[in-house]
């Protein structure tokens, strides 16, 4: 059975702390971990600082710069992101999966579950889920020979200022300013709250999980 719970404060390094480990003492039940962070940028496992971020102006914000086990590109995070993380055994993950790869299996999880509440979701480029032809959730996942962890971060509101001040255009996007690749539900206007979106996701999951 899905055990899902809501991590306490606001602290990104505690956060990604406990997705590692979960990911590392996985037990039979499906775990989904919801979460806020404080702003913070978060790299993925190989990026090359230089090229993604500029490191300069995250340290003179003062803002923490991390780093996550699983891949994907540099992201930021603040109090209108809204993060959830699914572990599981890798041996359920196999059973289910039906010869999907996690990135899609997962991707599909999370539009399937959002679908009835309204929000009409696709699967873009190699992990984002858009709204209306924009990013609205980027995505990563790390296997292990006994787990799966796949996380993902939804847009509630979009900071454009603070993401063209921290994040460079990434390499895989040459040319397409964040402004016109990233969007957010309140830039959307979709009124849905973060519970609601969670209560979704639960329900969703628990139904996907389910051998």
């Amino acid at each position: 059975m899905l055990q899902a719970r809501t991590l306490p404060g606001d602290d990104p390094a505690e956060h990604l702390a406990e997705e590692v480990r979960l990911l590392k003492d996985v037990g039979d039940e499906p775990q989904l971990l919801f979460y806020f962070n404080r702003p913070c940028v978060i790299l993925g496992r190989n990026n090359r600082q230089e090229e993604w971020v500029f490191a300069d102006a995250i340290r003179e914000a003062g803002v923490p710069l991390l780093r996550r086990v699983t891949g994907g590109g540099a992201v930021y995070h603040d109090a209108g992101t809204l993060n959830y993380s699914f572990v599981t055994a890798r041996e359920l993950f196999e059973r289910l999966r039906g010869g999907a790869k996690p990135m899609d299996f997962f991707r599909r999880v999370v539009i399937d579950a959002l679908a009835p509440i309204g929000l009409h979701l696709e699967a873009a480029w190699l992990s984002d889920i858009n709204l209306n032809g924009r990013k609205i959730c980027g995505n990563a996942a790390r296997l292990t020979q006994r787990g799966v962890l796949f996380h993902g971060a939804i847009l509630l509101t979009v900071d454009y200022t603070a993401l063209e001040r921290f994040l460079r255009i990434p390499p895989n996007r040459s040319g397409i300013p964040h402004r016109e690749f990233v969007t957010s539900l309140a830039q959307e206007g979709v009124e849905l709250t973060s519970g609601e979106l969670m209560q979704a996701l639960e329900v969703g999951a628990a139904r996907a999980l389910r051998e």
